[in-house]
Order: C-alpha cells, then structure tokens, then sequence
C-alpha cells in the first residue's frame, strides 16, 4: 500500500464538519491512467469525426463558386501547417485561376480562415505552422456563408462537435496536471477538487456523441442551427440533473464519512481513556511494589541491626564473663 495523501472536500454552503478522504499513491496513478485514457478516446474521437468522406463537394465549387469560395472550401477542416495548406490549394486552383500566385493564396487563406487548435496546446509553439499531433488543428471559415448552403448546418454541428471535445480535453488534461502535482504542491488539494469541479460541468464523450447524433438527424442548415442550440440545452440540462445526482451521492458519502470518522474517533478516545487508565493502575500498583520493597527493606534492615546489637550485647557479656573467670581462677 502506497503513502496515503488527505483530500479535504470543500465545506458547502450547509455548516458541517470537515470530511477528509484519503487518496493512496495507487489510487492517485489509478486516477491518472483512467484520465489519460480518456483523453486517448476523446483524440481517437476527433480524428475519428474529420476522417469521414470530404464534407464539401469542391469539384462542384470549383465549377461554381467564386475564388474565395473555393479558397474557403479548400481550408475548412484541413489541418496542414499554413505553407502545405497554401501549397495544397494552388496546386489545386493554378489551372482555374491563373492569375494566383502563392503569395495570393497565402493572403487570402489568411484573411478566409484562421487556425484554432481543440487538442492540447504547446504555448511556445507557432501557431501557423505547427502540425503536432497532440494540438488538434484545424483551419476553419471565418464567414461560413463562403460556404455551399447546403453543407452549412453539417459544418455548425461538426464545429460545435470539436468545440465540446476541446472543453473536455482541457478539463480531463487539467486534473491530470493537478493530479501530478499533489503531492508536491502545498494548495494541490484544493486545485484537484477546483479542476474536478470544471471536469463535471463539460459534456462527456458519451454525452457529445449523443448531442451530435441528435443534431445530425435533423435537415437543412436553419433548423440545424437552432437544433444545436436546443440540443445544447437540452443536454446541459441533463448534465446538471446528473450534477446534482453526484452531487447528492457526494453528500451520502461524505456524511458516512463523518459518521465513521466521529465513530473511529470516539473508539479511539475509549481505547485511550482504557490506556491512561491502564497507566495509572500501573503506576499505582508500581508505587504500592516500591512501598513495599522499601518496608521490607526497612524491616531487614532494623533485623540486622537488631541481630548485630544483639550479637554484641552477647559478646559483650561473653568478654565479662571471661574476665570474671580469669579473675576467679587467680584468687
């Protein structure tokens, strides 16, 4: 069994005692390899939603649509660093649009779309041309209406999927931080239950999948659009029943907690009431042994002397006695 670490739970608003819950070092590993889990599954999700069949007809956009219009279906959801992109999408456009250049397509990629990252960001990393696997990029539309009508609801509901798998990402990757930390962080306690707090309030991957299925089965961008919305709601609402379910189970547990804790603690003040106890008997009994060994001690002592003045008294009247019979024996 690992050392054991103390979890305060935070005081609610209610007044009761502090309940501590104690994480052992196994636990807390437990507790990380099931959150990198997670986050492996939320990853696997993301590539798993941009690697479905293209989303754009852009043969039909390219015999179409304007120059920007293709620019913008070319980008959306492309994921290469901003020089491939821009080296991608002349390649593509050379022979339509003669007059491009590469410097004109990397302005009017740059003024079309922008690149956001939904994985884990790497601060000193440059934001353009980038391509770690691990930061989720994807160049999106700035005006969607750039984009085919027909295909507009589907990109609302595959952003609002990326944006919810992002949320959970970086809540999952928050705890696990805290986590790594608790042991050496003197307010790691406190950041543990602050990160696991924003863990429960974004949707689960369970929970976007099934908002994204909802979304999905409805038609045409308008509706789309304000499905996202009410399915938005609708979930979260659901989320915060679930919250207060946990919530509710919190409480169950921390007031077992509590009861178990005054009883161990009144256990243990019974066991140290029969120990002082025990110690004083002892003491007692110690000092009526001592009492005892110093009369005896006394008492043989006073023997002796009493032998020894008797063994000289004796010895004494002896000397008398010889003197009494020499003197005797010379009349």
């Amino acid at each position: 069994m690992g050392d054991a670490m103390v979890v305060d739970v935070p005081k609610k608003s209610t007044k009761r005692k502090r309940v501590e819950l104690v994480m052992s070092t196994e636990e807390r590993e437990a507790r990380i390899g099931a959150l990198r889990g997670e986050l492996d599954s939320l990853f696997k999700y993301y590539n798993e939603s941009l690697s479905r069949d293209a989303l754009i007809d852009v043969d039909s956009v390219k015999a179409n649509g304007s120059t920007n219009s293709m620019i913008a279906s070319l980008l959306e959801e492309n994921s290469l660093p901003l020089s491939k992109l821009v080296e991608s999408i002349f390649s593509t456009l050379k022979e339509k649009e003669g007059s491009m250049t590469p410097a004109s397509v990397k302005s009017a990629v740059l003024l079309i779309g922008q690149r956001s990252f939904y994985g884990v960001q790497n601060p000193n990393a440059d934001v353009l041309e980038d391509d770690s696997p691990s930061s989720l990029w994807c160049w999106e539309t700035r005006d969607i209406k750039l984009l085919p009508k027909s295909f507009r609801g589907a990109i609302k509901i595959r952003r609002t999927c990326r944006k919810k798998i992002h949320e959970r990402i970086t809540a999952v990757s928050d705890v696990i931080t805290e986590l790594m930390k608790l042991e050496s962080a003197s307010n790691g306690v406190q950041k543990v239950l602050k990160a696991s707090e924003r863990l429960i309030k974004v949707l689960s991957e369970v929970e976007i999948r099934s908002l994204v299925e909802k979304m999905e089965q409805k038609n045409g961008a308008d509706v789309a659009e304000k499905e996202v919305k009410r399915e938005e709601k609708l979930v979260v609402k659901q989320l915060e029943k679930n919250k207060r379910e946990v919530e509710k189970e919190k409480l169950r547990i921390e007031r077992e907690l509590l009861k178990e804790k005054l009883q161990n603690e009144k256990e243990m003040k019974r066991l140290q009431d029969e120990a002082e106890k025990e110690e004083k008997r002892r003491e007692i009994e110690m000092k009526k042994q001592l009492k005892k060994q110093q009369e005896e001690a006394e008492k043989e002592q006073k023997r002796k002397e009493k032998e020894e003045a008797e063994q000289k008294k004796q010895l004494a009247l002896q000397k008398q006695a010889s003197i009494l019979e020499r003197f005797l024996k010379k009349k």
